[in-house]
This record gives structure tokens, C-alpha cells and sequence, in this order.
């Protein structure tokens, strides 16, 4: 299978290339300085471009003729002001056109994400009203229906992934479990300003695992929910931490919070067409976290 990727270098992309389905032959756009940070990429079939001049290599797209598209890109994060956030569909936009004007593309995949739903509360099915409530969520609900009207048109498989919490390896270091991680080896109490919120937190590999099985399988176009299916609570998070590292659970609850509400996301979906579940719960993943950290 012939796929053409956007944001490789990015916490989900990184997590694609090492953890991807070996059948894959990826081409991927990034700048090379970017691609050059990371011994990862040592052996990546790449461009030199990104989304803002990859008509400087309209040629060898065209050439690679990919049958699928991965587009994981999303520049800026974490800018989410309304510039960036319409710099970036336009980009995209763009980015589809070309493609599907100038080559055989027969599926094109996005990975949004789960705040494109509406105050999400319990079981959270595809059908669950969606809303934007900033300028991010604004631009990834308008780029999703742009594209799956686009491609419901010309016959392209549209497929957006509604990613929950996903954590792994090469995850921001300011992000949840980074920090907490951070904060104990470095005998810091760590400061939780949610300890009594729920969300569902689902391992980056089995993020990638559900990116190949719509790769792999001919599934309705439309979008579908990537989580772990259950609700994990913040504070439960911090102790499967603490233990693992045989620190003395403790934490500072700043500021104080009264939000006892979670949410997670129903799996039914994508399980039902592409037979995809996750793998590892949240303490399987710590684990290989810490693991691979010492």
C-alpha cells in the first residue's frame, strides 16, 4: 500500500512511523531539518516540503501515486488562535485538491479529534452533537465536512479518526502524564488542577493499530471514534505513576476543582468495521512508558 503522509514528525506521526504496518510504503512531506532531529527517521522516504510548498514537488507526488493519504498535519500546535487555525484548512485544502485532481488517491484519512464534540458527558457515540467552541474545533469540524462532501463526490473513502487522549512515547513533555512522570523522578508533588475529572486515555499504539485497520479495511466513509472505550480518571493516573515509581503518592490540588464531569468514547463503530480494539490499558502503557524512559 502506497500512502502518502503528513506530520510524521509530530507526536502521533512519530508513533506511526515506528509502530506502522510493515506493509506500508510511505512517502512522507516534512522539512529536513525537522526529519534530521530524530535517529528515527534515519531510513524515511521524505519530500523537503510541507503543506505550505508542496507544489515545489508536484513531480514526484505524482510519481509515488499514492493510494492512500495519512494527513496528520497540523501546523503550529499548540497555536489554536483563528490564524493559525485557518492557515491550516486552507492548507489542507489545498493539499486535497491537488491530490485529488492529479492522482489515483482512493482513500484519504484525517486524524481530528474528539473536541470537535459538543460538552461531551458519559458514552460519546458518532452521532453525538458536534460544536465548534474555538477557533481550532471551528476549522477541523468545517475541514472534516468539507472533505467528506468533497470526497462523496468524486469517490473518494473519507475516513476521520475523532482521536480521544492519546499518550505514548514522544508526547509533549507538558502534557499530563510527561509531567507527572517529570515531577516524581524529580521528587516534585505535582500540582493536578482536574484530580476528580474522567476521560479516555488511549495509547498511541493503539492509536496506530486503528489508523492501519482503515488503511487495511473498506470502510463507510464518515468519522470514527479512537479511545480506549473507558473512563480514566486524573487522579487514578497519578497513583498507577507514584506506584510504579515507588514514590509516595501525594499531590497539590491547585486550583480547586468542582468539575466531577467525564467522558469516553464509544468503539462500537470502528470495532464493527474494521474488527479494532485496543491492546493496552492505562496501566500497560504506563508501564511500557517507564520502561522505556530508564
Amino acid at each position: 500500500m502506497r500512502i502518502l503522509v503528513t506530520g510524521i514528525t509530530g507526536f502521533i506521526g512519530k508513533n506511526y512511523y515506528e509502530f506502522g504496518s510493515d506493509d506500508n510504503k510511505i512517502l512522507a512531506l516534512s522539512r529536513e531539518e525537522s526529519i534530521k532531529k530524530y535517529d528515527l527517521f534515519n531510513n524515511l522516504n521524505f519530500l523537503n516540503c510541507d503543506l505550505d510548498n508542496f507544489y515545489n514537488f508536484s513531480d514526484q507526488i505524482i510519481d509515488f501515486n499514492p493510494d492512500c493519504v495519512l494527513n496528520m498535519a497540523w501546523q503550529g500546535i499548540p497555536d489554536y488562535s483563528y490564524e493559525n487555525s485557518i492557515k491550516n484548512l486552507n492548507m489542507t485544502l489545498n493539499f486535497f485538491e491537488f491530490l485529488s485532481n492529479k492522482t489515483n488517491i482512493k482513500k484519504f484519512i484525517n486524524t481530528g479529534t474528539c473536541a470537535e464534540y459538543l460538552n461531551p458527558v458519559g458514552k460519546i457515540s458518532e452521532e453525538y452533537a458536534i460544536e465548534p467552541y474555538d477557533d481550532f474545533s471551528k476549522a477541523k469540524i468545517n475541514l472534516s465536512e468539507t472533505l467528506i462532501a468533497k470526497c462523496d463526490e468524486i469517490g473518494i473513502n473519507y475516513v476521520n479518526l475523532r482521536l480521544f487522549y492519546v499518550y505514548g512515547f514522544y508526547q509533549r513533555k507538558k502534557s499530563l502524564i510527561p509531567y507527572l512522570i517529570d515531577s516524581y523522578k524529580k521528587g516534585i508533588v505535582p500540582e493536578i488542577s482536574k484530580p476528580f475529572s474522567g476521560l479516555d486515555f488511549i495509547f498511541a499504539e493503539d492509536v496506530i493499530t486503528a489508523i492501519d485497520s482503515c488503511v487495511y479495511n473498506q470502510i463507510p466513509s464518515g468519522s470514527y471514534n479512537v479511545g480506549s472505550g473507558k473512563v480514566i480518571y486524573n487522579l487514578d493516573i497519578q497513583k498507577i505513576i507514584s506506584d510504579n515509581l515507588n514514590y509516595e503518592f501525594d499531590f497539590n490540588l491547585y486550583p480547586k476543582d468542582n468539575n466531577y464531569e467525564s467522558f469516553f468514547a464509544d468503539i462500537s463503530k470502528i470495532n464493527y468495521f474494521t474488527n479494532w480494539s485496543p491492546k493496552f490499558n492505562i496501566n500497560e502503557g504506563i508501564a511500557k512508558i517507564l520502561k522505556k524512559d530508564i
